[in-house]
């Protein structure tokens, strides 16, 4: 046990197994306390990065739930549950505030699942664990969670736990869609923030605003803007970044071909009526137009083109020690510092591209490679430093391609 204090509260933190890991359990009030002293805490384990627990000698497995849309109290998704037939109450839904003192429920109310095996399955108001193990809130008064209840089973390891809970919702919650459009989930613990690249060693301009002297590309623009809205989907997030740089290629393939004719042209012995010199242009010009020159080497042609080789390093060097690992996201190739090898935007290039592939590659596929990125693996929280290395791009890609102001 832990004790810490914030704000002039004292807290105390417990943890509970959580497969290999543990689950912190942060305690502020007198409410949530007894609540766990009621309870033997330590006869369960939490679930993966879900907001639930199983007990091994109990056969049980809760989770909390929300629905799409829920405002964050229980009587927002009792709102949407009450209309699936089955459901079932002792007192009217329309008297729940979905808050309680002392971690007591007087609404007696469930929404049964049948099932034709010896498990029993309902959604119906937190059990007094699942308030005391998974409810959230530093205040006195404090939500009281709506969970998916599993009962009759036989379990004796997390993983084995975690994957009944996730089959069985996955399944119950898509039907819950298809039949009667409610899109309801499984709650996560959120994930801890990280400190952005763009946040430790960048200094405020401490200049006063003025009128831009270049505009950017409305395009790449609009979809750069996508992207910093959507924060909270990672991979979404990403991708967007990833087109702001898809959006250039052409541009910036063409502007390589170009300096190879010119420097093929401008070549003393270049004879323009020897054949064998004008097929050596004609092949310069067929090999990389946008449909023969490899998507991965236009993105490379593009970051060569926005960015030089010393201000990548600075950037990379804002948090070395990540991107000389490769253990963090599987098949992404850890960048090297000491000038052997490819030179540091093509690596950047390759590292990028690997990552854009993983997202947007759904095959079935047991190369790590090639392994389709889920929205939420393991692997998605050290997604953050990713994103930062695509958003730099995307902002000197635009910057690269931009032009005067004329208004």
């Amino acid at each position: 046990m832990v004790e810490r204090k914030s704000l002039k509260l004292t807290y105390l933190n417990i943890t509970i197994q959580n497969g290999r890991d543990r689950r912190t359990i942060s305690v502020a009030n007198d409410g949530h306390a007894r609540t766990l002293r009621s309870i033997k805490f330590n006869e369960y384990v939490a679930l993966g990065s879900f907001r639930a627990f199983a007990s091994y000698s109990k056969g049980t497995i809760e989770a909390a739930i929300l629905t799409v849309l829920d405002t964050g109290t229980r009587a927002s998704t009792l709102e949407a549950l009450r209309n699936i037939p089955g459901f079932e109450a002792d007192n009217p839904v329309d008297s729940i505030d979905g808050e309680s003192e002392e971690g007591e429920d007087d609404e007696k109310w469930r929404l049964p699942i049948e099932s034709k095996n010896s498990w029993k399955i309902e959604v119906s108001p937190g059990s007094r664990e699942a308030i005391a193990l998974i409810s959230q809130g530093v205040r006195r008064v404090y939500t009281i969670p709506v969970t998916l209840k599993i009962s009759g089973l036989h379990i004796s390891e997390h993983d084995e736990a975690l994957e009944i809970l996730e089959t069985l919702s996955g399944a119950l919650f898509f039907n819950f869609e298809l039949r009667y459009n409610i899109v309801t989930m499984l709650r996560r613990v959120p994930s801890a923030k990280y400190q952005s690249l763009f946040l430790s060693d960048y200094d405020d301009d401490t200049r006063k605003p003025h009128l831009p002297r270049f505009k950017y590309a409305e395009k790449p623009l609009s979809l750069y803007w996508y992207a910093r809205t959507s924060s909270e989907m990672p991979l979404l997030q990403y991708l967007a970044f990833y087109q702001v740089l898809e959006f250039y290629f052409l541009h910036f393939s063409q502007n390589e071909v170009v300096q190879r004719l010119r420097q093929e042209l401008q070549h003393p012995r270049f004879d323009p009526s020897s054949d064998s010199n004008i097929a050596k242009v004609i092949s310069l010009v067929n090999g990389h137009g946008r449909g023969a020159i490899s998507e991965r080497d236009q993105l490379k042609a593009t970051i060569r083109g926005c960015v030089d080789q010393e201000s990548i390093k600075t950037f990379l060097e804002l948090d070395e020690e990540y991107f000389k690992e490769s253990r963090k996201i599987s098949g992404v190739r850890p960048i090297r510092f000491d000038g052997k090898g490819e030179e540091l935007r093509d690596q950047v290039a390759d590292r990028v591209y690997d990552i854009r592939c993983r997202i947007v590659h759904t095959k079935d596929s047991k190369d790590p490679k090639s392994e389709l990125l889920l929205p939420f693996s393991a692997e998605v929280k050290w997604l953050g430093r990713e994103v930062d290395l695509v958003r730099y791009l995307a902002q000197r890609v635009l910057i690269a391609g931009s032009v005067p102001m004329q208004i």
